[in-house]
């Protein structure tokens, strides 16, 4: 089975092939964070952007079958989140959306709330959580404090200090909280007037 596998996959365009090897777990419990990484990477693909996800099941399958080293769940699993995963992609791999924000933040100004605060950076954050909304439309937006103290040159300690200033002056409101043992960025929405 495994040599029809790989033989199956060497049909795939290079780009595509790429997509499936750099999108794979490297250990148990990755699976559906890594079938959404899948689901990025195909639709980038220029040629895929635009595909019914029902005609990409045969990359989802083969994509399974070389993850089945650390998946233990069924196939049909791995196709069920892919379903889900595609309409949900908003930002292509490689794309660097952060930065694209970031620098729409940094081009748009500060919004009038802003200009309350004495430090630079953070009304800086303030625009940038403006942008992250205004990319998400009415879904929350992640955002964790270390890219956050990373954008803004300060160290994450600060920057969660910022976001908590933010949260308490009624600019974003805390939707789920991340953390570093869950490995996941906060969701906030901005709240304040654009």
């Amino acid at each position: 089975m495994a040599e029809n596998v790989h033989q199956f996959g060497r049909d795939f365009p290079e780009d595509v092939q790429l997509a499936i090897l750099q999108s794979l777990p490297l250990e148990p419990g990755k699976r559906n964070k890594q079938v959404f990484e899948l689901a990025r990477a195909l639709k980038s693909i220029p040629s895929l952007a635009d595909a019914d996800p029902k005609t990409l099941k045969p990359l989802v399958r083969y994509w399974h079958d070389l993850a089945s080293a650390v998946v233990t769940s069924p196939a049909e699993e791995t196709w069920i989140d892919f379903l889900r995963a595609w309409p949900r992609v908003k930002f292509l791999k490689g794309g660097e959306p952060m930065s694209k924000i970031f620098a729409a933040a940094v081009k748009s100004g500060v919004p009038e709330i802003a200009a309350a605060y004495e430090q630079s950076q953070l009304r800086l954050l303030v625009a940038l959580c403006r942008e992250l909304q205004r990319a998400c439309g009415d879904g929350p937006f992640y955002l964790s404090c270390r890219t956050a103290g990373t954008l803004l040159n300060v160290n994450h300690t600060t920057a969660w200090r910022w976001l908590f200033l933010l949260e308490q002056d009624d600019v974003i409101r805390v939707v789920s909280r991340g953390s570093q043992q869950s490995r996941r960025a906060s969701r906030f929405r901005y709240i304040a007037s654009p």
